[in-house]
């Protein structure tokens, strides 16, 4: 057809699209885009912050899988998951240090909300968005319909 399908995936979900192998290349779908997800970091600091009080009942709750023995802190983690299936590790777009509102971005405390996306981190590529967390939420919503429009204007001049 000359266009992508938009494609939008947070959090956990990246795992979903990195699971997914094309038929025509048997790779992921995701191996050669650029994408973000629930980080390491994030996931290891929730984990961390829960596992002995708040949850003592399910300590493993915010990890998505264990690692198992001989693996090295963090291989089951999203990120590393999701960073495996791409085609280069630099692919996983991790905010940079240079990006305004850093901190808000990486702090795990600022969520955004329909009147501010500051503290929000959305990686597109193409038709493909991706974010790490529900704190980046509306943002991702509020993208996804503007690459929905994009989508359906192209589509349009193709008919």
């Amino acid at each position: 057809h000359g266009y992508e399908k938009p494609v939008a995936a947070i959090c956990h979900g990246v795992v979903l699209a990195a699971r997914s192998i094309s038929k025509a290349t048997g790779r992921s779908v995701l191996y050669g885009k650029k994408t973000t997800a629930l980080t390491w970091q994030q996931e290891q600091a929730a984990w961390s912050l829960t596992r002995y009080f708040a949850r003592f009942w399910d300590p493993g709750y915010y990890r998505t899988y264990a690692e198992q023995a001989g693996d090295e802190p963090g291989y089951r983690s999203v990120e590393m998951e999701v960073t495996r299936a791409l085609e280069k590790a630099e692919d996983f777009v991790q905010v940079p240090d240079t990006a305004p509102n850093h901190f808000r971005k990486t702090s795990n405390i600022a969520r955004d909300s329909l009147q501010d996306e500051t503290p929000a981190w959305v990686v597109r590529d193409g038709n493909y968005l991706s974010a790490r967390w529900p704190g980046d939420a509306h943002t991702l919503a509020r993208r996804l319909i503007d690459v929905l429009v994009e989508h359906e204007a192209q589509k349009a001049s193709l008919t």
